[in-house]
């Protein structure tokens, strides 16, 4: 019987694509078995979206270029934003927005706001607006637009209610009635003078204390 010999070279070659396809086996199965969770200590991106467990938007983080459009009872809307800012949108179970954090340069004016809103329409805000000249920031809570109207036509709030703030060093904490209308006011203006009104439907002051300088 003749035995025939293999050649080194094959045998060599054999054992190479062996060593290689181990390698290989081993490296899919890290990546199924790696852990889920990874540091880095510094990553430049321009968007983020966080997802929840059945794919759905559950916050995003971007830059100007790539904010968002709004979404409003889980359908985007088909106007823009009046304003591009970055800054951070946080979504409802539903995929509807449901607030954010930004930033925006528009012109001269540097705005920061922090927003949080009803089903349909802004509920509570925070925000700062500051040019060379001029400065503002406040706190104002919203009464929520009622269902029958649309957005598009009636803005993205409903009455304000309640507003507390300064502007340009006036300070001043508002109730409204349901019109939106100012009708109570404790103000303290840049003189340090303090007043309370009592306003009615039309915007009079009826009521002052104290009751000298009744100016609106």
């Amino acid at each position: 019987m003749t035995i025939l010999k293999t050649p080194r070279s094959i045998i060599w070659l054999s054992l190479s694509n062996g060593l290689q396809a181990l390698a290989l086996i081993g490296l899919i199965s890290y990546q199924f078995n790696a852990p889920a969770r990874q540091q880095f200590q510094q990553i430049d991106v321009k968007r983020i979206n966080l997802l929840d467990e059945a794919g759905q938007q559950a916050m995003v983080i971007a830059s100007r270029d790539h904010f968002p459009a709004p979404i409003v009872n889980g359908q985007p809307l088909e106007v823009p934003r009046s304003v591009m800012p970055s800054g951070v949108v946080f979504y409802d179970s539903t995929g509807s927005e449901a607030g954010g954090i930004a930033t925006a340069t528009q012109g001269d004016v540097k705005a920061n706001m922090m927003i949080f809103d009803y089903q349909n329409s802004e509920a509570i805000g925070f925000n700062k607006f500051e040019t060379d000249d001029a400065f503002s920031a406040h706190f104002v809570v919203m009464d929520r637009l009622d269902a029958d109207k649309d957005m598009l036509q009636h803005g993205s709030a409903g009455s304000t209610r309640v507003r507390l703030g300064t502007a340009n060093k006036h300070a001043e904490l508002s109730l409204h009635d349901t019109q939106g209308k100012p009708r109570i006011r404790l103000v303290v203006d840049p003189d340090d003078n303090a007043r309370i009104q009592l306003l009615n439907a039309q915007g009079d002051v009826v009521l002052q204390l104290p009751e000298e300088s009744a100016t609106p």
